[in-house]
């Protein structure tokens, strides 16, 4: 859960970075236009992703009801599969970025 939330907090920073970077128009625009959408998916993924990790942890733990035990795998094998997801886009923000 740690890495994951590390990993939010990287592609904050990376977003962070690549607005304070003095850029021309066209290239602020394919920042803008082609990494920024992507940074914000992941982000939004990577929260999911964090979300479903949190009920899963709590969900099994619960006491006043038997947790089922094949629904928290199911969240926790969606979780995995968010992340290779997330991964897959920061390959493609990589290539995007070195492009520029």
């Amino acid at each position: 859960m740690s890495d994951l939330t590390d990993k939010i907090n990287n592609f904050n920073d990376v977003k962070n970075e690549l607005s304070e970077l003095p850029l021309d128009p066209r290239e602020k625009d394919y920042i803008e236009f082609s990494v920024a959408p992507i940074t914000d998916l992941i982000y939004k993924l990577s929260t999911a992703a964090l979300n479903l990790s949190l009920s899963s942890d709590y969900l099994s733990k619960n006491y006043v009801k038997k947790p089922k035990k094949g629904k928290i795998k199911k969240n926790i094998d969606t979780i995995y599969e968010i992340n290779e997801t997330c991964n897959e886009l920061f390959k493609i923000i990589k290539k995007r970025i070195d492009h520029i």
